[in-house]
């Protein structure tokens, strides 16, 4: 089994939202656990909401491309279509290169990404923790041989171990509420894997850039009276205040180090003409 991992844009979020950042417990040993697991629920909750209001509000032009939510972390507008077209091709084409047949797409959206492989595939399954974004799906034509489900990405209990050559988990990682949580996912995902098969992680936010990320936004709106100190202010306060999961790159060959159905990391920066946020601070990898 192989995986392919591919770092990182930032979505847009509800304004006014409030939502509970964290517990503090008495008895933490006996406690822990409990919270960890509503924090969690509150966590995916939080996007699952942000994600159906982005979807409701939005009417696509082109059903197979649905760029709801793809806004810009430096000016706030939507990444231009261009070069939204660039990232879903470049993408496509790797997860082509492995040659998927019964294919299993966590986090599947509006099907970005389904619309273009599934055609070439047997049997392909999506899930998505928004039945809006499954309703953009559906209406979708030529998509036959695939399967919708509403569950979230650690719902996988009900899927039968090996049955998929190829599990895609695609700019989805991020929206995951900590480190435990994405290890739990992928560890389960390993068993749906059958032998020699690939999962290819995309879109990873890239924790070694983190600050660099930060950094650039802030620089980019900043007046040019703004001093030196009250800019590294806005960075740290920005880092702060950072909702999605972002990743050292190293977590993923020590998976591999435990996960003995791994036997073999692929790691590349992403592809693309365009000098975007999507090109400078994202990965992708591979598992096999």
């Amino acid at each position: 089994m192989k995986i392919l991992v591919g770092w990182y844009t930032r979505r847009k979020r509800l304004a006014g939202d409030r939502r509970l950042l964290a517990y503090v417990v008495s008895d933490l040993e006996k406690s822990g656990t409990e919270f960890v697991q509503k924090w969690q629920n509150e966590h995916i909750s939080h996007w699952e909401t942000i994600w159906q209001s982005t979807y409701v509000d939005n009417d696509a032009r082109d059903l197979k491309l649905n760029l709801a939510g793809w806004n810009s972390s430096f000016t706030g507008t939507p990444i231009p279509e261009k070069e939204m077209k660039e990232w879903v091709q470049n993408t496509v084409t790797r997860i082509r290169s492995l040659k998927p047949d019964r294919v299993l797409e966590i986090g599947c959206g509006t099907g970005l990404l389904m619309s273009r492989i599934a055609p070439n595939c047997q049997e392909y399954w999506g899930t998505d923790f928004s039945q809006k974004a499954l309703d953009e799906v559906q209406k979708i034509q030529g998509l036959n041989n695939v399967r919708l489900f509403n569950k979230s990405a650690d719902d996988l209990g009900w899927i039968e171990p090996e049955s998929f050559d190829t599990v895609i988990l695609n700019s989805v990682v991020q929206y995951f509420p900590d480190i435990h949580y994405l290890l739990k996912v992928l560890v389960n995902v390993i068993s749906l894997v059958k032998p020699g098969g690939h999962i290819f992680v995309g879109d990873v936010r890239n924790l070694s850039l983190f600050k660099a990320f930060n950094a650039a936004i802030q620089l980019y709106q900043a007046p040019d009276s703004l001093t030196l100190k009250k800019l590294n202010e806005r960075i740290e306060q920005r880092m702060s205040l950072e909702e999605e999961l972002v990743i050292e790159p190293s977590f993923f060959n020590a998976l591999k180090e435990t996960q003995t159905a791994i036997t073999h990391i692929s790691v590349w920066l992403k592809q693309g003409e365009y000098h975007n946020e999507l090109t400078q601070y994202r990965k992708m990898r591979e598992t096999k």
